[in-house]
């Protein structure tokens, strides 16, 4: 019976399209051995989900491990629209200010943000 582990990551494979062999490459590890992790021949290794989560970090480690969420960070990151509005409206300011000559040190931008 397969992992539910590499059945979570076939399912990344379907999501970004890839055959093993370019998600082999993707996550820098050899084709003969994400074949063996798809075959049985070997159990899913610490070395194969770091290197996942490593090499692909929008995929949610949650849901890679424990099946919670979503697969990407991204599907549950996306700002409100209220959050968004408001980010451009700062930045609306910055520009401003930019043009009247006057500017921001990082922390004081961060602390706005």
């Amino acid at each position: 019976m397969e992992s539910i582990i590499i059945q979570r990551i076939r399912q990344l494979l379907e999501a970004r399209g890839e055959s093993i062999n370019a998600f082999a490459a993707a996550i820098n590890m050899k084709q003969t051995t994400v074949n063996n992790y798809f075959l049985g021949k070997r159990s899913p290794s610490f070395e194969l989900i770091d290197s996942i989560l490593a090499s692909i970090p929008e995929v949610s480690a949650e849901w890679l491990l424990r099946g919670n969420g979503t697969m990407f960070l991204a599907d549950t990151a996306k700002p409100t629209d209220e959050v968004a509005a408001l980010r451009g409206e700062l930045n609306g300011v910055y520009n401003a200010l930019r043009i009247l000559g006057i500017s921001l040190q990082p922390q004081q931008k961060k602390a706005a943000v």
